[in-house]
């Protein structure tokens, strides 16, 4: 689970983990078979530099690897790119997040993911893994939620018969037994149950790996046709947007209004 217990990932067939990331604010991630999978949530009553601020280390986090990703979760951002008839900031930042990192979001069709009628839960993923998701659907399944469950299959078969073996970090062994010998993971104040013994172990664990090995990794970077004058655009485009909409709106209620005088003047 993430820091906040609402973004999870649970692994019902006990598939063998690569990798697994630290909890953090607002998802949780995992290695699986050279895929970092990432589950998150972030609240709809936060403030929108909160929301940046998660975007921020989202994308951090994301481009730490160049493996496939593939994220899902609740976002609680409203943009045409994944459907919504409505766009708002938080669905404009996420969505200059995607564009710049150059992943791809995989929702089909336009029906809601809320009960309320929003698509608000995406699926995004790195382009070479979004062609390998089929049959992506919201289910009507009853899910006791306000949320409906989302459903695709995906196929991983070219992975395993590539015969590419992922690398793993190697791990200073003797730095790994230092940490066991020590009474750093005994004696300290904070660590009061098995979750938070769990977490420090992991951290101290990551800490053992090479240096050389960790300064190696590559990066992912920005897509090569994203710049920051086409940011630049996008903003300004999306500021001209909402003047029109809110300008559309207030001229459709005076109109409106207007029309309602004249018939009660007629009558």
């Amino acid at each position: 689970m993430d820091n906040s217990g609402d973004a999870a990932i649970i692994n019902t067939k006990k598939t063998r983990l690569e990798n697994e990331g630290l909890a953090e604010d607002g998802y949780r991630w995992i290695t699986a078979q050279s895929i970092r999978l990432y589950s998150c949530y972030w609240s709809p009553n936060s403030t929108f530099k909160e929301y940046q601020d998660f975007l921020t280390s989202l994308e951090a986090s994301i481009r730490s690897e160049t493996t496939e990703v593939l994220i899902a979760g609740d976002f609680n951002a409203k943009h045409s790119d994944w459907g919504s008839p409505t766009n708002d900031k938080r669905g404009e930042a996420l969505v200059d997040l995607i564009n710049s990192i150059g992943l791809v979001t995989c929702n089909k069709g336009k029906k809601s993911t809320f009960h309320k009628g929003s698509i608000i839960d995406l699926t995004i993923a790195s382009p070479a893994l979004a062609q390998k998701i089929k049959n992506w659907k919201v289910l009507d399944d009853v899910s006791v939620s306000d949320h409906f469950y989302i459903e695709f299959e995906l196929s991983l078969d070219n992975n395993r018969n590539s015969g590419i073996t992922p690398k793993h970090p190697r791990l200073d062994l003797d730095k790994l037994k230092a940490v066991l010998l020590s009474d750093k993971l005994t004696q300290a104040p904070e660590l009061t149950d098995a979750e938070q013994c769990a977490n420090t172990l992991v951290s101290d664990i990551h800490e053992c790996q090479n240096n050389r090995t960790l300064n190696s990794r590559k990066q992912r970077k920005s897509v090569h046709w994203w710049t920051p004058e086409i940011s630049r655009l996008r903003r300004e485009a999306n500021h001209l947007r909402r003047i029109h909409q809110r300008k559309r709106k207030r001229l459709g209620q005076k109109r409106a209004l207007l029309k309602q005088m004249t018939q009660s003047q007629q009558k």
